[in-house]
Order: structure tokens, then sequence, then C-alpha cells
């Protein structure tokens, strides 16, 4: 290998620790000190996603969906072309692994920087609640169970102004991607986080994977997309998609996005809209109900009566695609995979309750409904 080869190789290994240092540097404050987590986001990383959000944002497909695929493929072919080159190239397996090695530590390197700006360091930032005067206290099952009771009552009457199909299924007739993003400008007065520029988001061409893997929506820090699964049912689409913009606002965790696309969907005027956030705060609160041991079983029993005919409908056939896929072997499999990837990444980020913080997106709207400064169910 030449002098000048060997410097350039030094010198990139030299960069590419240098940002790792960086984003862990970053990462390590951003664990100690809230304050900080809230200034990055504010000041920085709502004005990255406005640039580089535009960027991605531009392009009739999901830029993070290519990106996967190249890294995918990419992977494979690197690997077989160095086991060809370290076989038929014997005196340069040197500079052969050199090579190789800096192309897999640059990927890792983009990986990892675009992470840390675009994701980790959002995980230690203020919680939604203490930024918006919402209270954290915890309620009684009476409390949660009333909540439940509620909500299927709006459920029901804003089912009323659903479409269907000739299946009784609900149909969308509204401009779901311009009626979610004015979903979401619509609250910002309130939450000026939210304000800003949103990218249209990209339906995932492989939503069969998504499907397998048991996942609505992504956001892809490295793109600063979001993207949703096709295949989904229809009721979930508008609240899946404010969801995914809450991420791109630098709200990472997933029980305040969940709550945020709540919101939105409910203020935005849109029965469609509405009766998917709505349709999203139910299933959270009776699947924790079930789980109550302190609500008798003629309780649980009379809340799934309350539920119209259509709305008992939706609730089934929005989980029954991804039940189909989970009664095959590789769906199953897949499934689990999921479930254990993103309970490690939420415990990394020092969510200590793993996925089961999702479940806290019911102890937001306890609070927002009962909590000091309660608001109204209307």
């Amino acid at each position: 290998m030449s002098k000048n080869k060997s410097k350039s190789f030094r010198i990139q290994y030299i960069i590419i620790a240098a940002i790792l240092a960086v984003c862990g540097a970053l990462c390590a404050v951003s664990w100690r000190s809230a304050a900080f987590s809230d200034f990055y986001r504010d000041k920085v990383f709502l004005k990255l996603q406005a640039v580089f959000g535009r960027i991605s944002g531009a392009l009739p497909f999901s830029l993070g969906e290519v990106m996967i695929a190249i890294a995918v493929f990419g992977g494979i072919t690197l690997i077989a072309v160095y086991i060809v080159l370290m076989i038929r190239k014997k005196g340069s397996r040197k500079r052969v692994s050199a090579v190789c090695s800096l192309i897999l530590l640059w990927a890792v390197t983009f990986v990892m920087l675009t992470e840390t700006l675009n994701c980790f360091i959002m995980y230690h930032c203020s919680s939604f609640a203490s930024v918006h005067g919402i209270s954290e206290e915890k309620f009684t099952g009476a409390k949660l169970y009333d909540l439940a009771v509620k909500m299927t009552v709006k459920c029901n009457e804003a089912e009323l102004l659903i479409q269907r199909d000739e299946d009784g299924n609900m149909l969308l007739t509204c401009d779901v991607y311009a009626e979610t993003k004015a979903a979401m400008q619509g609250i910002s007065d309130n939450y000026p986080t939210l304000s800003g520029y949103y990218p249209d988001p990209k339906g995932i061409l492989c939503s069969g994977i998504m499907t397998r893997f048991d996942l609505l929506g992504i956001y892809f820090p490295f793109s600063l997309e979001a993207n949703y699964n096709t295949q989904m049912y229809n009721s979930e689409l508008p609240d899946t998609i404010c969801h995914e913009f809450a991420h791109l606002k630098g709200w990472i965790k997933e029980d305040e996005a969940n709550f945020i696309a709540y919101l939105a969907c409910i203020e935005s005027g849109s029965p469609e809209l509405v009766y998917s956030g709505y349709m999203s705060a139910l299933s959270y609160l009776r699947s924790k109900v079930y789980r109550e041991s302190s609500i008798s079983e003629e309780d649980k029993a009379a809340l799934f009566d309350m539920a119209s005919d259509n709305v008992r409908h939706d609730l089934s056939e929005k989980g029954r695609i991804f039940r189909e896929v989970k009664e095959t072997k590789l769906g199953t499999a897949m499934s689990v995979v999921s479930d254990k990837a993103i309970e490690t990444s939420l415990r990394l980020n020092g969510v200590s309750d793993g996925a089961k913080s999702y479940g806290r997106f019911v102890d937001l709207l306890l609070n927002y409904y009962y909590g000091e400064n309660a608001h109204e169910l209307s």
C-alpha cells in the first residue's frame, strides 16, 4: 500500500473516531441534562428538520426505505466482494481489508451520527406533561373505567359521520396528507414545538415486511421522514401519520407521540381524523381496563357492549391483518424479532420499562382529563 493511501486511511480513521467521540459526548450530556436536551431539540434539531426534511420531503418515495435497501444489499455485496478479492488478490489482502473496513466504519458512523442528532438526544428531553403543565398523577381503576366509558361514547358519536364501503369498512374520503399536516399545525399555538414544516408522509413500498414486524409507522432519523404501513386499516392511518409527525418535531417517546397524535386528530375538525384519534385512545384504554384487576368482569363486559356495532367492527379490523400474519411461523418470528429490537432500543435510551412505556399514553389521557387543569372531553 502506498504512503499516500496509508495517510488517507489514517486521516479517515481519525475523522471517524472524532465523529463517534462527539456522538458519545452528546449522548452522555443528554443523559445528565434534560435542559441540554430541550435546548438541542428546540434550537438545533428543529432547524435541522426544517432544512433536511425539505430535501427528503421533495422526493416522491421514501428515501429511508431506499437507504435501508442499499444497506442490506450493499452489505451482502460487500461481503461477497471481500471474499472474492481475498481469494483472488492474495498480494493485496491488507489493502482490501482496509478499504472494506473503512466502508463499513463510514456506514456505522453515518448511522450513529444521524441517530444521535435526530433521535437519541431527544429521549432525554423534559416530558411533554411537565413542559405543558399536565399533571403526572396516578389514578384509580374507577377513573380509568370512567374515561374508557366516555371515550366509547365519543367513538360511537364520531362514527356516525364516517362513510363505509359495501363490506362495512371505514372509508377515507379526505386528503389525509393535507388534513394531518393541518391538524399538527392546528395545535401548534398551544404546543409551539409542533409548528413549522411538515413533509408529506411516505407509504412504504415493502409494507408487507412492516406488517410482519408488527409496525404501523416508522420515523427514519437518517432521512427525517414520517413513513407508514400502507396495509393498515383506514381508521389507524390519520393517527399513525400524526404520531410519526410528532417524532419529526423531536418528541421521540412513543407515549408522548401517541398523545400528541390524539390531540391533533380530535382538535382537527375533520370527522375522519377525529374518529381515528378517539379510536386510538379507546384501544389503549380498553386494553388497560381489561388488565386492571380492580375492575369487575361484569364491568369489563359492559364496556365491550357499549361500543356500537361499527365501532366494534373497526376495532376488530384494525388488528386483523397483524393477527393473520402472526398465525404463520415466519410472521410470528419476525414479530418477536421486532418486539425484542424495540424493547432493547428503548431500554438502551433510558426508557426503563421498555415497550410497556407505550401504555403511559393512558396516563397522559387520565391526567389531561382528570388531573390539575383538567380538560373537558368534548
